[in-house]
């Protein structure tokens, strides 16, 4: 295992939409890597009956574009799993930038739904990773979770040059979070 992250990590930014904060069932999950590359799905077979009035009214009108990834969470698992066989052998880093998101990965990566709340913040939760980077082929997966150290200018500044990008997306998000990973923050002039 390794113990530092380096610029020989491979770079995934997460991000996922899901039906409210209690219960934190997936709608979609979006990634992108340090190159581009993306991923993305919607979970066909979550209920969305007690989806919060924010994922009622912001989320849920943006699923369902043609083209897009559409079925049960099994599959999507699978879907996941396949895509990160091209970082086989490779350190990975999974940033994003709340704690769900990371529930939800754990969930759909180890093919166990439910295991992530069990797991995500719990004191073997290293371990777990561990574990989930050796069933993938991985070097090393490593959570790191941005959300307190989170350059909001860069990542609204994804969203002001493409007026077209919609907010609240797991992919659009994914693709934010990556530009503002990769973009400085900026002092406020004085």
């Amino acid at each position: 295992m390794l113990n530092t992250i380096t610029r020989q990590h491979a770079f995934l930014f997460l991000d996922t939409e899901f039906t409210n904060f209690k219960d934190r069932k997936p709608l979609s999950v979006g990634l992108v890597d340090h190159n581009g590359r993306e991923f993305y799905a919607e979970l066909a077979d979550t209920p969305t009956e007690e989806a919060s009035l924010f994922v009622r009214e912001r989320v849920l009108p943006l699923l369902g574009a043609e083209g897009t990834l559409i079925a049960p969470r099994a599959a999507v698992a699978a879907q996941l799993r396949e895509w990160m066989r091209a970082y086989t052998g490779q350190a990975v880093v999974l940033v994003h930038d709340f704690f769900a998101d990371r529930e939800i990965a754990f969930d759909l990566l180890s093919g166990l739904p439910g295991a992530g709340a069990q797991v995500v913040r719990s004191q073997r939760e290293r371990d777990h990773f561990r574990g989930l980077a050796n069933e993938l082929g991985l070097a090393e997966l490593v959570p790191m979770d941005v959300g307190n150290q989170f350059n909001e200018a860069g990542f609204d500044s994804w969203f002001d040059s493409r007026p077209e990008a919609l907010r609240s997306h797991a992919l659009h998000d994914a693709r934010a979070l990556a530009h503002s990973f990769k973009r400085p923050v900026l002092a406020a002039a004085a």
